[in-house]
């Protein structure tokens, strides 16, 4: 079953101002339409593989891909890139974590960002998904973010579902995502080996980490 979490807004922002910036810098794949022609030239940095995936669908030419964190991001950039040679322009949503941006200002880098849209949180649960959590049939839950664990967790609880995930093993892309999953007692909550979409499905297959 996939049940977004969050809704997706474009911000509409204005045209993106690119004197001064050296690469762009993209923490998802929802970022990417706002991608201008003259900002597919850039040297970008992606997340992962996914969000570097979706860039060079829209035919960005120069994109290298992170291991799915702002840390292990910030890493990347900062032993591909100098802070002499100009901004880091962060194209992303409104809600993002300062882990990145801490990391890089540490290393000597000016960094800007540049909001173009904006994740809604959803306001109910599908009446299929409250079904199936009723009935007990959500054997594994993926969250691939922190803010879609809170969200989760809180529907849950409005829905007086908490008591129906004693059965269920909720997989977290990290430790900040597992945080708000502690709030019930799940069968278990199993943390990935590493911050990506291909470790949540091998942890999914039994190769994560209980937390």
């Amino acid at each position: 079953m996939v049940e977004p979490m969050l809704s997706i807004e474009s911000c509409s922002p204005t045209p993106i101002a690119l004197e001064g910036v050296q690469a762009i810098v993209l923490t998802s794949a929802n970022a990417v339409p706002a991608l201008t022609a003259e900002a597919k030239g850039v040297k970008i940095f992606s997340v992962g593989n996914a969000t570097a995936e979706a860039a060079r669908a829209v035919g960005c030419r120069d994109v290298i891909a992170g291991d799915g964190d702002g840390a292990a991001l910030a890493s990347l950039i900062a032993a591909t890139c100098r802070p002499e040679d100009g901004l880091l322009l962060h194209i992303g949503g409104e809600v993002v974590r300062e882990d990145l941006h801490r990391h890089l200002e540490a290393e000597g880098f000016h960094t800007k960002r540049e909001v173009v849209y904006r994740a809604v949180p959803v306001r109910a649960l599908s009446e299929q998904l409250i079904t199936a959590w009723q009935s007990r049939e959500i054997a594994s839950v993926l969250l691939f973010s922190p803010r879609t664990a809170e969200v989760l967790v809180r529907l849950l609880i409005e829905h007086g579902l908490q008591g129906h995930v004693d059965r269920t093993v909720a997989i977290c892309v990290s430790e900040a995502a597992a945080t708000p999953c502690r709030e019930l007692d799940w069968g278990e909550i199993c943390l990935a080996p590493q911050p990506n979409q291909d470790a949540l499905i091998r942890t999914l297959e039994g190769s994560g980490i209980l937390c």
